[in-house]
């Protein structure tokens, strides 16, 4: 009897009293600022490629030549003229000496034979034969000089390199371009833009390019 008392009363004073044992809510504070219009910088990323308004090829103008050494590289500024790379000239310069042994030898021959032509001492198909060989070896040294003048490359105009493909120790081959050249240094990206995000280019827009 006396337990259900107990409880009774205990039930009773929950009811009168129910937030006895819970503690006092949290203070909340609240803070002001005040609102004012401000632009949004919305940035669009795209990728794409540097391409030259008017390209320029470099080639090697003999093949099957070394690459020794090279003296440009993208983004280098030349002038016309200028030497970029260099091919082995050993074989061409040691080409270059005998064709001009060859050329002196002949020259020779003919400046013995030439003072004798009509005398009767030396027949007419000698002196021929002496003049064809002068004139033969005349243009093997040409042609030897034209080929050790071609193993320096150099720049058609002047730009920027934009494009190297050469490599050392590399051969030249005829219709492959050592370096690509912008002429007057003018180059020009070309973007892939998503097609959702055309409606927020606008003509004029500046961009921001960044080279990797």
């Amino acid at each position: 009897f006396l337990g259900l008392a107990g409880l009774i009363a205990y039930s009773i004073n929950k009811k009168l009293h129910p937030n006895a044992t819970q503690t006092a809510p949290d203070i909340l504070v609240v803070s002001t600022v005040k609102a004012y219009e401000h632009t949004l910088a919305e940035r669009i990323v795209v990728t794409g490629h540097a391409v030259a308004r008017e390209e320029i090829g470099v080639f090697a103008e003999i093949q099957n030549v070394r690459l020794k050494e090279i003296l440009v590289d993208v983004g280098s500024n030349v002038h016309k003229g200028q030497k970029l790379a260099v091919l082995d000239d050993e074989a061409a310069q040691l080409q270059l000496n005998l064709v001009q042994a060859e050329f002196a030898r002949a020259k020779d021959a003919l400046n013995r034979l030439e003072p004798l032509q009509g005398s009767g001492n030396v027949s007419e198909i000698s002196i021929t034969e002496a003049k064809s060989a002068y004139q033969a070896a005349s243009s093997r040294v040409d042609e030897a000089r034209l080929f050790l003048r071609h193993t320096t490359i150099t720049a058609p105009e002047e730009g920027m390199i934009y494009e190297r493909r050469a490599t050392l120790g590399d051969y030249g081959k005829i219709g492959e371009p050592l370096f690509k050249i912008a002429k007057k240094n003018v180059v020009e990206a070309q973007l892939r833009i998503p097609e959702d995000s055309l409606h927020q280019i606008s003509l004029g827009q500046s961009v921001q390019l960044k080279l990797a």
